[in-house]
């Protein structure tokens, strides 16, 4: 019984030590961040030029990187929180990538759908933008239930009308 106490009990430190190591090193010195955002950037947002300044004068393009959170204006980007591919967070909502040229879209926009003239979802949440190495040919739309079938069933194409950009 004694053995198995002390098992347990140099487990249990251990596991301690690594979280403590882990939560330590997770934090990050604002101070370090090569970046500044010169907008507020919501999260899943897909970085252009002006959507950034640098701090350091030889760090690299963080363009056509996604932020892995939202940032606030002039607040401290580092490099190592940009992500490649978006993280999506649908909030409850059904992430729906539409084939529609993004153009000034970005996460963060609101939209409502049209086809055929017709309005069949309104005030839709832009979740992100998927662009490849030319342009950004889908927007990922968070889509309610009872609008999904009108959004993503018919042979017309869907035309989005921005009702506000981030």
């Amino acid at each position: 019984m004694r053995t198995m106490v002390s098992i347990w009990a140099v487990l249990f430190v251990f596991g301690c030590v690594i979280v403590g190591i882990r939560a330590r090193n997770g934090r990050r010195d604002a101070s370090g961040c090569e970046y500044l955002a010169s907008r507020d950037l919501p999260q899943a947002f897909h970085l252009g030029d002006g959507d950034w300044s640098p701090i350091v004068p030889e760090a690299p393009s963080i363009s056509g990187k996604y932020t892995r959170r939202p940032y606030q204006r002039n607040c401290r980007i580092c490099a190592s929180d940009m992500l490649t591919v978006p993280e999506i967070k649908a909030n409850g909502a059904n992430p729906v990538a539409l084939n529609v040229p993004a153009g000034p879209l970005n996460a963060g926009a609101v939209v409502d759908i049209y086809r055929n003239k017709k309005i069949v979802a309104k005030n839709v949440p832009v979740l992100a933008v998927l662009c490849g190495v030319k342009d950004c040919s889908y927007v990922v739309a968070g889509i309610q239930d009872a609008d999904i079938p009108a959004v993503t069933e018919g042979d017309a194409a869907l035309v989005l009308l921005i009702r506000r950009l981030p």
